[in-house]
């Protein structure tokens, strides 16, 4: 008979039966002891270089062996450590158990007997007052001496009858005018100083050279009593330009210090100015002034002058030099005057 087919009807071959299991084989040699677990200490960065090998260490809570003598590294990411027991998540929290009851409240124990009140002393007889002394009688009371008399007071004698007025006599002639006297020590007088561009003017007449080196000398005492300006200009731009009268300068000086100032006249323009300006003021005027400007003929000009005595009186003493600084500059084409009144 031929072999039946051992092939199922969808092609697989159908499966045999499984053999008998083999000998058990000889048993191996015994390996070498391991190293053993060492004592369970939690995991210190510090202490990890004093670790040997076997070393337990926990740590999050989880439990790693040493695999190696001063192992690197935290133990849940160093090779150094092999993980022996790792944290399990943590379990749900339980149910709250139910509430005891609550015991009964012992009973009030028995309140103590009060004590007796002990009786209070018997209070002591309160001692005799004794009698008050007899009041001495009042002394006599001496009697008031008796008022002098008023002496009669003198009659006012009678007035004199009034006089008649007698009538008025008549007026004598006019004498003859006395000759006039002769004038008086003080005297006005002007110093007259041309213009430069700016800072120090120049007495007029002097060499090319600025009042504050070659200044005007006083021959006596008096008082700075008016200054007086003509200048021309082309648009004299709009500020503030300071005028101080100055005395005893220092020849060194290119500006004056307050110290050396007795005067300050303020000029302040609000336009521009083209034409000849003129002013004058006197240390008595109160208030501003305002300069005419002739262009050609004179009209108000976009300006005012004002005075300020930096020193009470703008007093002058014989021999002081006069000086007159302007800033900022105006023009070399211009003359001013410095009034005074002196002795001499």
């Amino acid at each position: 008979m031929y072999q039946r087919n051992c092939f199922s009807c969808d092609g697989r071959r159908n499966s045999g039966s499984i053999g008998s299991t083999g000998p058990t084989g000889s048993t191996g040699p015994t390996g070498a002891a391991g190293a053993g677990l060492q004592s369970t200490t939690s995991f210190s960065l510090a202490a990890a270089p004093n670790y040997k090998t076997g070393q337990v260490v926990t740590y999050t809570s989880s439990g790693y062996v040493v695999k190696k003598d001063a192992p690197q590294g935290f133990p849940n990411v160093s090779p150094d450590y092999i993980v022996l027991v790792e944290a399990g998540p943590t379990g749900p929290t339980g149910s709250t158990g139910s509430t005891g009851s609550t015991g009964s409240t012992g009973s009030t124990g028995t309140t103590g007997t009060t004590g007796v009140t002990g009786s209070t002393g018997t209070t002591g007889t309160t001692g005799v007052t004794g009698s008050t002394g007899t009041t001495g009688p009042t002394g006599v009371t001496g009697s008031t001496g008796t008022t002098g008399p008023t002496g009669p007071t003198g009659s006012t004698g009678t007035t004199g009858p009034t006089g008649v007025t007698g009538s008025t006599g008549t007026t004598g002639p006019t004498g003859t005018t006395g000759p006039t006297g002769t004038a008086g020590s003080s005297s006005a007088k002007s110093i007259v100083f041309q213009g430069t561009n700016a800072g120090f003017q120049r007495i007029a007449g002097s060499p090319g050279i600025d009042s504050n080196v070659i200044p005007y000398v006083t021959a006596g005492a008096g008082n700075i009593v008016g200054f007086a300006a003509s200048i021309n200009i082309n648009n004299l731009p709009a500020a503030v330009y300071t005028i101080d009268i100055c005395k005893d300068v220092p020849t060194n000086l290119s500006a004056p210090t307050s110290s050396y100032i007795l005067s300050t006249i303020t000029l302040t323009t609000t336009d521009k100015i083209t034409g000849t300006m003129t002013f004058s003021i006197k240390s008595t005027d109160i208030g501003s002034r305002q300069p005419q400007v002739y262009n050609p003929t004179p009209a108000p000009g976009p300006a005012t002058v004002t005075w300020t005595s930096i020193t009470t009186g703008n007093p002058i003493s014989r021999g002081d030099a006069i000086s007159l600084y302007i800033n900022p500059g105006i023009t070399a084409s211009a003359v001013y005057s410095i009034f005074l009144i002196t002795d001499i």
